[in-house]
């Protein structure tokens, strides 16, 4: 009887490894996603309230003017909701070239650089804080921001990116909430009017 191997990703060239990376990223669905189906699953409808609010204009000149500037394999997908990118990448390259920076600064260098696409003022930066950064056995840093709006956790919102170890972007994701779509963080329920609401449904 054959001893268990390494999982293949051990074996596999750099190169291959980072494509693997990156792959993984476009293809599997984040935890909301996935949330959202096992509700739809079980015929229960999920409660956003961003449903019910005016939907963001998508910034589809900014996406199609950085799609001519990555090249034909290009990915840059736009979150109907908030209108800003859920998935920017190159299924053929790197979004930046090599860097010494820390890869919060270059994920974050690379959002300001493309403020037309992402849309997001100096405030909803501040607001991200610091991201969450867990390396992978080749070096790809993940990292992950959770936006909040005075405080308050945005549904969905945050930034995700993946970085090699020498400091090139692979990719960036997340459809991060605007400031200028955010009316107000008063919530319209209390906690009891909230638990009313789920049961109800």
């Amino acid at each position: 009887m054959f001893a268990p191997s390494l999982p293949i990703l051990v074996a596999l060239p750099a190169a291959r490894s980072l494509l693997l990376v990156l792959l993984l990223a476009l293809v599997l669905p984040s935890a909301a996603d996935a949330v959202g189906g096992a509700q739809r699953r079980e015929g229960q409808g999920g409660f956003d309230q961003r449903t019910g609010a005016p939907p963001v204009a998508p910034a589809t000149a900014a996406a199609r003017t950085l799609r001519a500037a990555l090249g034909p394999q290009a990915v840059v997908r736009l979150d109907a909701v908030t209108g800003t990118p859920r998935q920017v990448a190159r299924l053929d390259g790197f979004l930046t070239g090599p860097s010494t920076d820390s890869p919060a600064a270059i994920a974050l260098r690379y959002v300001q650089a493309h403020a037309d696409l992402f849309r997001l003022d100096a405030g909803d930066l501040a607001g991200l804080g610091s991201p969450t950064d867990v390396v992978s056995r080749g070096g790809t840093h993940h990292l992950r921001w959770i936006q909040r709006r005075d405080g308050v956790p945005v549904l969905g919102g945050g930034l995700r990116a993946h970085l090699t170890a020498d400091g090139r972007l692979l990719s960036v994701q997340g459809a991060p909430l605007p400031s200028t779509a955010v009316a107000t963080t008063t919530p319209r329920l209390d906690a009891a009017g909230a638990l009313r609401r789920v049961r109800r449904d």
